[in-house]
């Protein structure tokens, strides 16, 4: 496995557990849950590959090992959501069957393993209608009994670890493709829904989603850029301008520039709707300086007045953007993170409306005075 599949890797398993953690977070958000849902199915293909990764070349028994443990894990999964209808239909018997953990099999024959295993997977599938509601679909069984049939064909069979290992090797690659893509779509649907109303936890999703550099001993500066609340910004212009090296901060929030000499460097940090930050730092040989930058928002308020006296609410926002609020008893507005010049629109639902034009010109804060009708 080369070292962008291992950083790759690392990444997925730290996602996978950040998913479970916020299960009931997503739940009502479908096709996020089931992005993620494909996505856990890569990183248990990843894991059972990855065991033979770790496998002695010597050793006859791998794959076979691996199938049969595959095989209970998957019926276990199912067969405890099948134990729970049981238990709601009043039917005893099939509880008992349904009732079965990955530990029952430990140190039994991996034939009489099966067997049961068998047995199982036959009385889910027998019950299918009555499993709906528990997310027990017919790809389940299926999926169950392939595994068992591929575990009954290793039986007692010599493996080539070797060619294993090449098979695993190629099956990692294929796999990782596979979770990136569901990654860049749980990125989008993840981040978009929820990156103003939870702020901490897209925050740590976006931690959770870098990927860990490994075996690189380069000299540079790797920025995270943040705001007040946690967020995560992305297309911040990071800058060394003694390099003349410029780079956008990605969805982690995060810029790297690397590969230059050691010194005391002047960095500078741009983006649109918050005020420049500027510092030196000294980037000792042979490190990757990470530190974090805190921008503070530019703020643009509106203050609306009809016949001298506060128009409250009035919602005031910025033209092709999200930058929205609503006008206060004051008649006050406040719209951070606006835009440098853009068009502040007002209007309320009588359908009065009004529309400036501004220019922050160089300004942290930029008071605009409108009066209405």
């Amino acid at each position: 496995m080369n070292k962008g599949n291992k950083s790759k890797l690392g990444m997925f398993t730290v996602l996978a557990l950040y998913f479970i953690k916020y299960t009931n977070l997503f739940s009502d958000y479908g096709q996020l849950v089931l992005e993620i849902a494909g996505f856990k199915t890569v990183v248990k293909d990843l894991g059972i590959d990855v065991g033979i990764q770790t496998k002695d070349t010597k050793g006859i028994t791998a794959s076979k090992n691996l199938q049969v443990a595959a095989a209970i894990q998957l019926t276990v999964d199912s067969s405890r959501k099948a134990r729970v209808m049981a238990e709601n239909e009043n039917d005893t018997k099939l509880e008992h069957t349904f009732n079965i953990h990955v530990t029952d099999f430990d140190g039994k024959d991996d034939k009489a393993t099966l067997e049961a295993l068998a047995i199982v997977s036959k009385a889910i599938g027998d019950n299918m209608l009555k499993l709906v509601g528990y997310k027990i679909i017919v790809g389940d069984v299926t999926t169950i009994d392939a595994a068992i049939a591929l575990a009954t064909e290793s039986l007692g069979k010599a493996e080539q670890a070797v060619k294993e290992r090449v098979t695993s090797t190629g099956n990692i690659a294929v796999n990782i493709d596979k979770g990136m893509v569901y990654i860049h779509k749980i990125d989008d649907l993840l981040i978009s829904e929820y990156k103003n109303t939870h702020h901490k936890e897209v925050a740590e999703y976006m931690v959770n989603r870098q990927e860990e550099p490994i075996g690189t001993h380069h000299t540079g500066i790797r920025p995270l850029i943040t705001c007040a609340g946690g967020e995560l910004l992305h297309d911040a212009l990071i800058s060394i301008h003694e390099l003349k090296r410029s780079v956008l901060s990605n969805y982690d929030g995060v810029g790297e520039l690397i590969k230059f000499k050691t010194g005391t460097y002047g960095i500078e940090v741009v983006k649109s709707g918050f005020v420049d930050f500027k510092t030196n730092l000294k980037v000792p040989r042979g490190k990757i300086v990470e530190f974090t930058i805190i921008m503070v928002p530019k703020v643009l308020v509106v203050v609306a007045t009809k016949k001298g006296l506060p128009a409250k609410e009035y919602s005031a926002s910025v033209v092709n953007t999200d930058v929205v609020a609503m006008t206060n008893k004051e008649g006050m507005a406040e719209l951070p993170k606006a835009p440098n010049k853009g068009v502040m629109e007002l209007s309320n639902e009588n359908g009065d409306f009004y529309s400036v034009p501004y220019d922050m010109n160089g300004l942290d804060r930029l008071v605009i005075h409108v009066e209405v009708s």
